[in-house]
């Protein structure tokens, strides 16, 4: 969940207003999501669009992820199979609008989790870590997206862009090298496993420290084994 999470500040500098990127197809529930009256799929009113946490239940998260990635995966679609010649706007633009939903929940979910969890929103991590990963690689590993982002790359001298325009351009084509985008299709489908795999044990991993931390507390069973301590340490 915070691969993207350099791009998504990087983005926010070099273009203000726009929606960040978020980072394998979601769940085949995930369209029927019930979304009735759930906070993410809307921009907040607060200022910054802050989240509106008096709104916001564990039960929405969930929904919210699932709609978000399926949001997303149609925008990115719709960008890779787009027959007009890459552009700057239609392709880099178009990815940095992608996926708002998504940012959203993600953003809020990620805040709350590191600050506070519950049993609800662990469980809500076990399952959308593994959905996050194979939603990344959807993007990151699709051939005719990276195409047109490749296109663009080895054009670059010649689009006449602004200094930050030729950034993102340049971070958004090391991403994709970096992620495998360059990689065979039996190599993709290996690291899609990995990836999968190491999501999991990465929220495996982060759930059983915290509750080895949370069991290692010292229990002082009376006052007076605390005598000579000062009494405001």
């Amino acid at each position: 969940m915070t691969r993207t999470l350099w791009l998504r500040t990087l983005a926010a500098t070099c273009l203000t207003g726009w929606a960040c990127l978020s980072g394998a197809t979601p769940p085949a529930h995930a369209a029927g999501a019930s979304a009735a009256g759930n906070p993410f799929l809307t921009a907040s009113t607060l200022p910054f669009q802050a989240p509106r946490f008096d709104l916001i239940h564990d039960g929405d998260y969930r929904p919210a992820f699932e709609q978000g990635m399926a949001q997303q995966l149609a925008e990115i679609r719709a960008i890779a199979d787009n027959p007009a010649p890459p552009s700057f706007d239609n392709t880099i633009v178009a990815m940095e609008r992608s996926g708002r939903v998504l940012d959203r929940v993600s953003e809020t979910f990620d805040g709350v989790y590191q600050a506070n969890t519950d049993p609800a929103l662990d469980a809500v991590q076990t399952a959308v870590s593994p959905e996050l990963a194979q939603h990344q690689d959807a993007i990151y590993l699709n051939p005719a997206l990276f195409a047109r982002v490749r296109t663009l790359y080895e054009a670059r001298a010649g689009l006449h862009l602004t200094g930050e325009q030729m950034l993102l351009l340049t971070v958004y084509y090391q991403q994709f090298i970096h992620a495998g985008a360059q990689l065979s299709d039996p190599d993709k489908a290996a690291l899609r496993q990995l990836n999968t795999r190491l999501s999991q044990l990465e929220t495996d991993f982060q759930q059983t420290l915290l509750a080895a931390t949370k069991q290692g507390a010292l229990v002082v069973p009376h006052a007076a084994a605390l005598a000579g301590l000062d009494p405001a340490a």
